[in-house]
């Protein structure tokens, strides 16, 4: 992704889950996150849907959900930027993505402490371009939200994030520039990664999209592009 597609991020803004996964028996293969097997060629390009105001991003073993910087509400208008076109929110581990310095063994150990339930971290990015120019078209899937889908999936989201006097608590810089690590409500674990997280905030918003034993982003992004063909020939 393009740095001038990335913009920076708000200052200021300083339990249990409920969406665990039914399919235990995927925890064997849980270990392959650890080896980036589900990083791979990027495919071809998802159906195109039209009217599309929602974009799910998949890279390697992780996805992200963006929407337009319009379609913020609520809570999550606090998140806006000026410049920004588009706003993006993954979930991670919080220990693995934000270890106490950077050495290798951090990371080692911030993805064992992943075995168990663990704290997560929600993360946030901005961007002036929209997601297929920031991370190419094969990456991204756009799906078309009804009013009433997008104003739940703002409540979700913002229910994902913990708050302190009305605003979500940041906690530092992201991965990259135009990102920052929130602090989040869910935990963490091998059976509920961000790609489990991400196919829970679309199926709660109302969207037909599998909420139940989904482990790998290859999985999530199956899952929205057999929705965004369905809704391209709508």
């Amino acid at each position: 992704m393009g740095e001038g597609d990335r913009m920076g991020e708000p200052r200021g803004s300083g339990s249990g889950d409920h969406r665990k996964p039914r399919a235990l028996r995927q925890i064997g293969f849980c270990a392959v996150l650890a080896l980036g097997g589900c990083a791979a060629q990027a495919p071809a390009p998802a159906p195109e849907v039209a009217r599309a105001n929602l974009f799910v991003v998949g890279v390697g073993w992780h996805t992200q959900i963006f929407l337009p910087d319009s379609a913020l509400g609520g809570g999550l208008r606090a998140l806006a930027i000026s410049g920004a076109r588009y706003v993006g929110f993954g979930f991670a581990q919080r220990a693995y993505a934000m270890p106490k310095n950077h050495a290798a063994i951090a990371y080692v150990k911030g993805f064992f402490q992943g075995l168990v339930p663990s704290r997560g971290i929600i993360i946030v990015t901005w961007l002036r371009a929209a997601p297929a120019l920031a991370w190419g078209a094969g990456h991204v899937v756009g799906l078309h939200a009804s009013h009433a889908e997008i104003v739940r999936l703002n409540r979700v989201l913002w229910a994902d994030f913990v708050h302190k006097e009305g605003r979500p608590v940041r906690l530092e810089r992201g991965f990259y520039p135009g990102s920052a690590f929130y602090a989040a409500t869910p935990r963490y674990d091998l059976l509920f990664t961000c790609n489990t997280w991400t196919n829970a905030v679309l199926h709660e918003a109302g969207l037909p999209i599998g909420a139940g034993g989904v482990i790998f982003a290859s999985t999530t992004m199956d899952d929205v592009r057999r929705l965004a063909a369905r809704q391209a020939t709508e």
